[in-house]
Parts: C-alpha cells; sequence; structure tokens
C-alpha cells in the first residue's frame, strides 16, 4: 500500500514540475543565437528574424586576413550606430558576442579590417521571430 503512495506523490511532483521546466525552455528559445559565418566576400546569417532582447551572435570567420564583425542599428535615416561588434578573427576561429535588440530593422556587416565598407545583410527583431 505504500508502494503505490509513494508513486501517486512521484507523480504528483513531476507532474508539478512541468510548468517550470516548460518556461526555461521557452526563454532559451528567446535567446536563440545569430549565426553568421563571415569571410572577405561572404556573410551568411542564420537566422535573420530574431526576438527583441540580449541576443548571442557567434561569428566564424574562414577569411584571408584579420576580420571583424558589427551589427548596425538605424540612425538618422541609415544604418550607422554600433550596437555590437567583435574584432580580431582570424581564419578559422569562432567568437560569439552578445547585442541587446530592441524591436526594429539592424543590419550585420562583415568585413576586413582594413576594408573600408563590407558585406551588409539586414536582420531584424521583432515579436513574429521563430
Amino acid at each position: 500500500m505504500t508502494l503505490p503512495r509513494r508513486t501517486a506523490v512521484l507523480a504528483a511532483v513531476t507532474l508539478g514540475a512541468l510548468p517550470v521546466l516548460a518556461a526555461c525552455s521557452s526563454s532559451a528559445d528567446e535567446g536563440s543565437p545569430i549565426g553568421v559565418q563571415a569571410a572577405k566576400d561572404q556573410c551568411l546569417v542564420k537566422p535573420q528574424v530574431v526576438k527583441p532582447g540580449p541576443v548571442n551572435v557567434q561569428v566564424n570567420w574562414s577569411g584571408e586576413g584579420p576580420g571583424e564583425v558589427y551589427v548596425y542599428g538605424e540612425e538618422n535615416g541609415s544604418f550607422t550606430k554600433v550596437v555590437g561588434e567583435i574584432e580580431d578573427l582570424t581564419d578559422g576561429l569562432t567568437k560569439t558576442f552578445t547585442v541587446d535588440l530592441a524591436e526594429g530593422k539592424y543590419e550585420v556587416s562583415c568585413k576586413l579590417v582594413s576594408a573600408t565598407d563590407g558585406i551588409r545583410v539586414p536582420i531584424e527583431a521583432a515579436n513574429r521571430a521563430s
């Protein structure tokens, strides 16, 4: 008789913990990273729509020469406001940085250190992100 009672208590505790575990997994989804495959002539960014808030940007540089990646926000009608950056990227190196994105449009720029302009890819922070 004590075994069924213990089983019932264990089942109740387990079922009671499910909402807590679900809450933890949904917050992890909100912080899903942006992956950037970058090189001198490449800037692949996925996903391009994320939820607003803190977002990790994981960059893999596979280019000739040192590189850098920037996230630009809009300021005065153009994407010139740096909201996040990573520098000192070398061939085969992966680095991560975090940006806090308010709802809106942004651009990710991948470039060689010596270049004045790089390849830019539009991204968006929106509540419709999956």
